[in-house]
C-alpha cells in the first residue's frame, strides 16, 4: 500500500528533534508558543518553531513617531536584528491604536496592551539596537574552575550574595549549579569579561538543558534555588517562566507545597520543635509563589502555583530588627500584595448587572493594596538594613496597584465601546478617576526608583525594568485619555520625572543578556521615545529648567490619602 508524503511527513513531526534524539516525551505547553516546553527551558533551537520576525533597528524617535501611523518597513541598508513575534489572538478594541480615545494611541507599534509588561518588552526590542553576536565558544567547559580561578570566582560570589540575594529573599545553597549561575550574573558588572561570561552562561545553560531532560535526576533544593536565580536574571533570550515552572514542578513533587500546612499543625502542639529545614521549605514555596507570579502577571499568563493565607501567616507581621528578618517581612508582604493581584484581575464584568459589583471589588482591591503600602512605606525609613531593597519593594507594590488600575480600566474602557448604553456620566466620572489614580501611582513608581542608590537599581531583575517603562506609558497615555474625554490637563513634573527616569537607567554600565543590551538601556529609549511622542504632538508647554524635578504636592497628597484610608 503505498503511502502519500502528506502522511508520511504528519508522522515525521510528533517530537521534535532534540525530543527525539534523547527519546524523552515532546509537549508544547504554552498554545502561543512554537516551542516544546524542554526546548524554550533549555533555551534550544526547536524544530518546531517558526523563523524569527526579522525587523530593523532605527532612530527609537522616528520609529514611534514618523506620523502616528505603523512603524517604517526595513530597508536593506539598515543593520536587521532577530525579535520576538507579536502576541496571537486577537487584541481587545481599546488596544488597537487606530481606536479614538485609546489609552496607548501615541504609540503606534501595534502592541496587545492587554498584557502590558509583555508590550513594553517587545516594545524595547523594536528600538533597540541589533544585537552583538555572541563571541565564538570553543572551550569544552565542564566546572566553574575550567573558565575561573578560585580568586575570581569567590569575588564574583561575593558581589552576588551581597547585590542579588536580598532580591530573593532567601539565601541560596552552595553547590556547584548555583555557583555557576551565582557567577554567570555577577559577571556581567566587568565587561572586560565578556568572554568569561559568555562561557558560564553556555556551562549553566547545559546544565540546565540536562535537567530538562531527566528532571527526576536533579530534584534537590539547589536545583530550585538555581532555576529561580537564572529565571529572574536570565543569561539568554529564553523564556524565564518556563524555567520557573520547571521549579514549581521540582518543588511540588518534594511536597514543598505541603510545608507551611505541616508548620501550622506543629505550631498547635506546645511540646513540639519546628526544625529550621522545615521552616526554610515552607518559606521557599512562599517565594516560588512571589517569583511565579512577578513573571507571568500582565504578560497574558497565570501562574501555575498560588499561594494561601496559611502561606503567609507562616511569617509574623512585625517590624524587622536585622537582614534576616528584613527578608522574611519583605517575602510576606510581598505574597499580601500577590494575594490581591490575583483576587484583583479574576474581577471581571461581562453583563450589565455585574457593573456594579465590579466598581466595587476593584475598589476593595485598591484599599487592601494601600494598607499593604501603608506597612511598605515606613520601612525605607526606620529600618537600618537593605534600605534601597525597601524602596524597590514599594515600587513592586505600587506597580502592582497600577496594575489593577490598568485591568480594571481597560475592562471599563472595554465596555463602554461593546455596551455604550450601559454608560452613564457615573461610569465615565469612575474611568477618569481612575485614571488620575493611575498616574499618581504611576509617578510615585517612579519617584522610589529614584531613591535607590546606582549599583542596587542595577541589579534589579529586567521585569522591574518593564514596571518602569510601563509606568511611564501610563502617565503620557492616561494624560491624553483624562485630556481627551473631559479636555482637563493634568499638572505636574512627569515630564522632567520621566527624562530623570530614563537617564539613570541610561547610565547603566552592565551588560546585557544574549548579546543585547541591557534591559535598564532598552526601557531608557522606552521612555524617551514617550515623552518625545508626547513632545512631537505639541500637546504641552516646555518645562521650565528650574522646575523642581517631582511633584512633591502630588507625593504628599497620596500619602496622606493613604494615611486617612488606613
Amino acid at each position: 500500500m503505498s503511502t502519500s508524503p502528506q502522511s508520511r511527513s504528519s508522522k515525521a513531526v510528533g517530537a521534535c528533534s532534540n525530543c527525539r534524539k534523547h527519546q524523552t516525551r515532546c509537549e508544547i505547553l504554552d498554545p502561543y508558543s512554537r516551542q516544546c516546553h524542554r526546548c524554550e527551558a533549555a533555551s534550544l533551537a526547536c524544530s518546531h518553531q517558526d523563523e524569527s520576525v526579522v525587523l530593523s533597528w532605527v532612530n527609537p524617535i522616528s520609529a514611534l513617531v514618523p506620523e502616528f501611523g505603523q512603524p517604517p518597513p526595513p530597508t536593506p541598508s539598515c543593520r536587521s536584528i532577530s525579535v520576538t513575534p507579536p502576541l496571537p489572538g486577537p487584541p481587545y478594541n481599546a488596544s488597537s491604536p487606530s481606536s479614538p480615545g485609546h489609552a496607548w494611541s501615541f504609540i503606534p507599534q501595534l502592541l496587545e496592551w492587554s498584557a502590558p509588561m509583555a508590550a513594553i518588552q517587545m516594545l524595547s526590542e523594536r528600538i533597540s539596537p541589533p544585537i552583538i553576536a555572541s563571541p565564538i565558544l570553543l572551550a569544552n567547559d565542564f566546572s566553574i574552575h575550567d573558565i575561573l580561578s578560585s580568586m575570581q570566582a569567590e569575588h564574583l560570589l561575593g558581589m552576588f550574595y551581597s547585590s542579588y540575594v536580598p532580591w530573593l529573599n532567601f539565601i541560596p545553597v552552595r553547590g556547584a549549579l548555583t555557583d555557576v549561575i551565582s557567577c554567570s550574573i555577577a559577571i556581567r558588572h566587568l565587561p572586560a569579561f565578556r568572554t568569561s561570561g559568555a562561557r558560564l552562561a553556555k556551562l549553566a545553560e547545559d546544565t540546565v538543558a540536562r535537567m530538562v531532560f531527566n528532571p527526576e535526576m536533579f530534584e534537590s533544593i539547589e536545583t530550585i534555588h538555581g532555576l529561580v536565580m537564572l529565571a529572574i536574571w536570565p543569561s539568554s533570550q529564553g523564556d524565564g517562566r518556563m524555567l520557573m515552572s520547571m521549579a514549581v514542578n521540582i518543588a511540588t513533587n518534594m511536597q514543598l507545597n505541603k510545608a507551611a500546612a505541616r508548620v501550622a499543625e506543629m505550631r498547635k502542639i506546645d511540646s513540639v520543635v519546628i526544625s529550621d529545614e522545615l521552616m526554610e521549605r515552607a518559606k521557599l514555596w512562599l517565594a516560588l509563589t512571589n517569583f511565579e507570579s512577578f513573571l507571568c502577571y500582565g504578560s497574558r499568563r497565570r501562574p501555575l502555583c498560588h499561594r494561601s493565607s496559611q502561606d503567609i501567616d507562616l511569617i509574623p507581621l512585625t517590624i524587622p530588627s536585622n537582614p534576616a528578618e528584613g527578608r522574611d517581612l519583605r517575602l510576606r508582604l510581598t505574597s499580601e500584595t500577590f494575594l490581591v493581584v490575583e483576587a484583583g484581575l479574576s474581577t471581571i464584568c461581562a453583563r450589565y448587572d455585574q457593573l456594579n459589583q465590579f466598581k466595587t471589588d476593584i475598589t476593595s482591591c485598591l484599599s487592601k493594596m494601600d494598607s499593604v503600602l501603608q506597612m511598605v512605606l515606613p520601612m525605607s525609613v526606620i529600618a537600618d538594613h537593605d534600605t534601597a531593597h525597601y524602596y524597590l519593594l514599594q515600587c513592586q507594590v505600587l506597580t502592582y496597584r497600577q496594575l489593577l488600575l490598568h485591568h480594571a480600566f481597560f475592562a471599563m474602557q472595554r465596555i463602554s465601546q461593546e455596551h455604550p448604553q450601559w454608560f452613564t456620566d457615573v461610569e465615565v466620572r469612575v474611568m477618569v478617576e481612575w485614571a488620575k489614580d493611575a498616574m499618581r501611582t504611576a509617578e510615585a513608581l517612579l519617584t522610589a526608583f529614584l531613591h535607590c542608590k546606582k549599583n542596587v537599581g542595577e541589579t534589579c531583575p529586567d521585569n522591574v525594568y518593564m514596571h518602569l517603562g510601563f509606568a511611564a506609558s501610563m502617565i503620557v497615555g492616561m494624560r491624553l485619555l483624562v485630556r481627551e474625554r473631559r479636555d482637563v490637563e493634568m499638572s505636574g513634573a512627569w515630564q522632567e520625572l520621566l527624562r530623570k527616569t530614563a537617564e539613570v537607567l541610561e547610565q547603566t554600565q552592565m551588560q546585557g543578556d544574549g548579546g543585547r543590551e541591557h534591559a535598564a538601556v532598552r526601557v531608557a529609549r522606552v521612555i524617551r521615545a514617550i515623552r518625545g511622542s508626547w513632545m512631537k504632538k505639541g500637546l504641552d508647554t516646555p518645562f521650565e529648567e528650574d522646575s523642581p524635578l517631582f511633584d512633591e504636592e502630588a507625593w504628599e497628597r497620596f500619602l496622606h490619602e493613604l494615611t486617612q484610608q488606613g
